[in-house]
């Protein structure tokens, strides 16, 4: 009995990963536009990392393993991490029509891994970009508040964490002083997926940096699951001015990544 059931499930993995491979062979593999960057630049391939930032300035490419800033107590002044449950001022009212982007308008019907919805306020810029599987959601032009998520893609990156660090590393080109102010990494795979070779970990990291005078906070969330050789994994980014953050997190990003899990369930 224990044989049938692991030819059952190898028989099974074997179909779900040759399913996937439909969208890796469509060169799926995600990239990190900066904000103005919703389409590819000249030359520039799937499976390449153009710098993410607020510009159109290109790194050089990184010969070290990405690595991470070590967490910082926060100063006086500094952005400290938001408690959902603690009361905020009153700031701007939220927007009164939320409207869904559904995320199979980027990637098709047809892709096996690209899926979900996001909600988000009806006064926002929308700028999907199917080359790199993503769509930035702007508060208005200046994109200083935004809220930018990666589809579900193949990547290169076993684990999260390791994640994490190659979009600080790409944000470093121009943001400056990037610190850690609160992080939280966690592998969260079962022990039955973890018999077979799998694993599934997930991360969040908030940062401070300073691009062009403005003091920004940002946010970064990311998911991956490894099995064998093939990663699949996730990203979301958001931001704002320090100054604004917590009121921005409490309005809008709050609700938009939680409609976003959501309808991954």
């Amino acid at each position: 009995m224990k044989r049938l059931r692991f030819v059952i499930f190898i028989a099974f993995m074997i179909t779900w990963i040759s399913g996937l491979g439909l969208a890796q062979n469509s060169g799926n593999i995600l990239n990190l536009p900066g904000v103005g960057q919703p389409t590819p630049s000249t030359g520039q391939t799937p499976g390449q990392l153009p710098t993410l930032d607020f510009s159109q300035s290109q790194p050089a490419t990184p010969t070290q393993q990405p690595t991470l800033p070590i967490p910082s107590t926060p100063q006086p002044g500094q952005i400290q991490i938001l408690d959902p449950n603690q009361t905020q001022n009153q700031g701007q009212p939220i927007p009164a029509v939320w409207k869904k982007y559904n995320l199979k308008d980027i990637v098709g019907t047809m892709d096996q891994v690209g899926r979900g919805q996001i909600e988000y306020p009806e006064n926002w810029q929308v700028i999907p970009d199917s080359f790199n599987r993503m769509v930035s959601l702007n508060e208005d032009a200046s994109g200083l508040v935004s809220f930018r998520l990666y589809i579900i893609s193949y990547v290169r990156y076993s684990n999260a964490t390791d994640y994490v660090a190659a979009i600080v590393q790409m944000l470093s080109s121009t943001v400056s002083n990037i610190r850690v102010i609160n992080k939280d990494e966690q592998n969260i795979t079962n022990q039955a997926v973890a018999s077979y070779g799998a694993s599934e970990t997930i991360a969040r990291y908030e940062l401070q940096g300073n691009f062009q005078g403005t003091e920004m906070t940002m946010c970064i969330e990311t998911w991956v699951y490894s099995l064998y050789e093939s990663n699949l994994g996730n990203a979301v980014i958001y931001w704002a001015p320090t100054s604004a953050y917590q009121q921005k997190y409490k309005d809008f990003f709050s609700r938009m990544m939680t409609s976003y899990k959501n309808s991954l369930k």
